[in-house]
């Protein structure tokens, strides 16, 4: 964008969240007909810096800054996840976090556009929000870092100062998502031999990569022993009954550049307006909206676990997102195994 159109995008801002406090970026740029990483490009020399695309460095020193907020979301759901950055295990392209309440795998091809932003917190006078967000080529959101109040503000500027930088922001078109191959291109039954080898729910993500099939596809050829569709209220009925129960749970929440996973109980389900809010104690929130989902893309799921006993999840395919390549889920003695989620 030129000087001048990213003056018109930061009044349009402006006036939008004057008008509407509260509103999602998400849905201001989609508004002003522009990508998130714009908009945010529009406060740089205001409250936002451009950020070196190093995902690398930045996630090894964010364990430093203290208590954090951790975000990712895609269309349809949004995982907020309170606790600290830490167990930074990184390769070239990918990597976790398993922190203090924060568990992340991260796909960092995809984390092209950094920006840190600094404003005032209008929840608290006098204070700052301070936050990192991240973006892919296509400007879309990846992952976003909040510091919490008792977090060390002092660090998180030397972090930001850093890596700050000067430099023009080139949204690339979105890729182009590959077809899904014929399900009789499929050979089913080494899938289905695949599927009934799988341990964890990590798994499922390498099955999907060996046989080329996308989420959907896999959990239809399943078979219905293994996947069946179920009416979309089943995720309302699963997380009333779990947080009646005091059961724990996992709630996985991922775009194609961060997965970000709970674990653990949930304790109130409250409707928010087309949001449905699912809090875990003080440290977690997971917000979904109907709105986007449709009922025959949840899936009742059955695999075994390492144990040989019965494991039982509920797999709700964002229809926008589930033909994108998942961030990978490395195995580390660090990584938990659940036996529902």
């Amino acid at each position: 964008m030129s000087a001048v159109e990213t003056g018109e995008v930061a009044a349009r801002w402006r006036t939008l969240r004057s008008a509407r406090p509260g509103i999602r970026a998400r849905d201001a740029a989609a508004e002003i007909g522009i990508t998130e990483a714009e908009l945010v490009a529009s406060a740089v020399g205001d409250t936002a810096v451009r950020l070196t695309d190093s995902p690398h460095s930045l996630l090894h020193a964010l364990p430093e800054v203290g208590r954090c907020m951790a975000v990712t979301r895609n269309a349809s759901v949004v995982s907020e996840l309170r606790g600290r950055y830490a167990g930074v295990v990184l390769g070239s392209d990918a990597g976790q976090i398993a922190g203090d309440a924060i568990d992340l795998r991260v796909c960092l091809a995809h984390w092209r556009h950094l920006f840190a932003i600094d404003e005032p917190d209008p929840q608290r006078a006098g204070g700052r929000r301070r936050s990192i967000q991240v973006f892919d080529a296509a400007g879309n959101a990846v992952h976003e870092v909040n510091l919490e109040p008792e977090g060390d503000a002092r660090t998180w500027d030397a972090v930001v100062a850093t890596r700050s930088i000067s430099a023009p922001l080139v949204i690339q078109p979105p890729a182009r998502r590959g077809r899904e191959i014929p399900d009789h291109a499929v050979e089913r039954g080494a899938l289905i031999a695949d599927w009934d080898a799988m341990t964890e729910t990590h798994d499922f993500v390498h099955l999907l990569a060996r046989h080329r099939v996308t989420q959907l596809q896999a959990l239809r050829l399943a078979g219905v022993s293994r996947a069946r569709p179920v009416k979309a209220g089943a995720i309302d009925l699963v997380l009333e009954a779990a947080a009646s129960a005091g059961d724990s749970i996992r709630i996985v929440v991922g775009n194609h550049g961060c997965t970000q996973v709970f674990s653990g109980r949930v304790h109130r389900i409250v409707r928010h307006g087309p949001w449905q809010k699912h809090r875990q104690g003080c440290e977690a929130t997971q917000h979904s909206s109907p709105t986007h989902r449709r009922a025959e893309t949840l899936f009742h799921c059955c695999s075994r676990s390492s144990r040989d006993r019965p494991s039982v999840r509920l797999a709700w395919c964002d229809y926008q997102c589930f033909r994108h390549q998942a961030a990978p889920m490395p195995r580390s003695s660090s990584t938990r195994r659940t036996d529902a989620g």
